[in-house]
């Protein structure tokens, strides 16, 4: 009975000195950065670099607005920092890992989703600027930055109710995030909501954290130096440690964070020394460089302007598009026809991939000669590819296309000096490459070249009188090269 006695006492004394050791800021950290449910990332980066809270946003908003608290600088020296490790040899990034962030306010769900297209538009903008492929860049949603919330709380000396929102962050259920929120905002009739809604939800709604991973041929840091002193002069803090791959995040599965609390005090001792050991090899790499952003090599637009519009994007879901090549009476094989009105759809499916459907007709006198009927009409399918993948479909694309259609086109005369023309059907199929320009968020124009074989069945005719008179049928193939040139309004969604 004794012995029993003395072994709860020191089981109760060894957590006791567990709880003394630990810092009171760092176990309040670790419960609320276990709340969140971010996936795990793990790659063979022998280096990375974090930065903390890069970007702020406006309420409910997901666009990267370059005139709001500094964002503009912020995005230059990310992209800097970027293009100049994938210029240096020496320097391989392997990874990205971008975490967006919202604060408690309004629609948990909604807040969830707001954070992910925070850190989605961050990559899109990372992608087309950097020249970063889109298989080495993660967009995560860290949804409600509790971890962030917690860290403020307890940093701040005169927040009213400080204990007790603290105890309610810690005791809510960690799948009940609407419960907790309800809580805090009853919580002393709404006056420490009220206060942190000011003071401290701005600061959240932001990315979160973006991790760089990165492998290194030989032992010169000075670059990550210069990135370091650079940020430092816009308030960005870049810290860098060695280690196998990211820091892993994990997602808790248990209901209680006090749970989590308990179980955390066991692994405490070797996570300590792994942050230890982490921070020590940081500080031997850095040195007193004194060169400035300046000097980073920077290969993306420069002004806030252009950061601003690339950052509110239309990701397209159809366009509605025409051909004002057939507009001017070009006609496939480069011959000379009459004005045809045209329109065409296409539809973006996926990251890369689209379909166009077209219709053109025209029954009218011929640009050229004497003044004849030149009447065709035709419709077209065309799949496309495009080489990007970035779901914003610019730039290179190739197809295939097939056109099914009939004419009616009197020129000429027949062999006993009468009038005469020719009526039938054709169908065309080949292969598409062009390019799409973006004009703006919306418009762009499409120049495409296509090469396809036509197979055509006429009917030649003449005409006696006003009555048309049957001579003969021909069949006929051919190769036909043709450029196409269209004007195209996109709808979407903008962020």
């Amino acid at each position: 009975m004794i012995k029993n006695t003395v072994n709860h006492f020191y089981f109760l004394f060894l957590v006791m000195i567990c709880f003394a050791v630990l810092p009171i800021e760092t176990s309040a950290q670790d419960i609320a950065g276990n709340m969140q449910n971010v996936p795990e990332y793990q790659n063979q980066a022998e280096y990375y670099l974090q930065i903390d809270r890069l970007l702020m946003y406006r309420t409910g908003k997901s666009n990267i607005d370059s005139l709001y608290k500094g964002n503009g600088a912020r995005m230059k020296y990310l992209t800097a920092c970027i293009n100049t490790m994938m210029a240096n040899p020496e320097y391989e990034i392997s990874h990205i890992q971008i975490v967006g962030s919202a604060s408690p306010d309004g629609s948990i769900e909604k807040n969830r989703r707001l954070a992910w297209m925070r850190a989605t538009n961050l990559a899109d903008y990372l992608i087309s600027y950097t020249g970063l492929s889109s298989d080495k860049i993660e967009a995560v949603s860290l949804g409600v930055d509790w971890s962030g919330l917690v860290k403020m709380v307890e940093k701040s000396s005169i927040f009213p109710g400080k204990m007790g929102v603290l105890s309610i962050i810690m005791t809510g259920s960690v799948n009940d995030d609407e419960t907790l929120k309800k809580n805090l905002m009853l919580y002393e009739n709404g006056v420490p909501w009220k206060y942190m809604y000011d003071k401290f939800f701005p600061s959240l709604k932001s990315i979160h954290k973006i991790i760089i991973g990165y492998k290194r041929d030989g032992t010169d840091s000075t670059l990550v130096t210069k990135m370091r002193i650079a940020g430092a002069k816009l308030g960005i803090t870049l810290k860098s440690m060695r280690g196998n791959g990211f820091v892993k995040q994990h997602g808790v599965s248990s209901t209680s964070k006090q749970d989590t609390a308990v179980d955390s005090l066991t692994g405490s001792a070797d996570s300590l020394s792994r942050q230890a050991d982490m921070l020590l090899r940081s500080g031997n790499a850095m040195s007193q460089s004194g060169d400035t952003l300046s000097r980073l090599k920077i290969e993306s637009s420069d002004t806030a302007s252009a950061i601003k519009a690339a950052s509110t994007k239309c990701y397209p879901f159809v366009g509605l598009k025409t051909d004002l090549v057939l507009w001017g009476g070009a006609m496939p094989g480069f011959k000379i026809g009459t004005w045809t009105p045209n329109l065409s759809a296409e539809l973006f499916i996926g990251r890369r991939w689209s379909i166009q459907l077209g219709w053109a007709a025209s029954s009218w006198n011929s640009f050229t000669g004497e003044k004849k009927l030149f009447a065709v009409c035709g419709g077209d399918i065309e799949p496309r590819i495009w080489i990007r993948g970035d779901r914003l479909f610019r730039g290179l694309y190739f197809g295939l296309f097939g056109t099914i259609g009939d004419f009616d086109i009197q020129k000429g005369v027949s062999s006993i000096g009468l009038p005469a023309g020719n009526t039938g059907i054709y169908y065309t199929g080949g292969a598409s490459a062009g390019w799409s320009q973006s004009l703006g968020r919306h418009f762009c124009v499409d120049f495409t070249l296509r090469g396809g074989y036509c197979y055509s069945y006429n009917e030649l005719y003449e005409i006696e009188n006003g009555r048309f008179y049957y001579i003969n049928a021909q069949k006929s193939g051919k190769f036909l090269p043709q450029v196409r040139f269209q004007l195209v309004y996109r709808f979407g969604t903008i962020r």
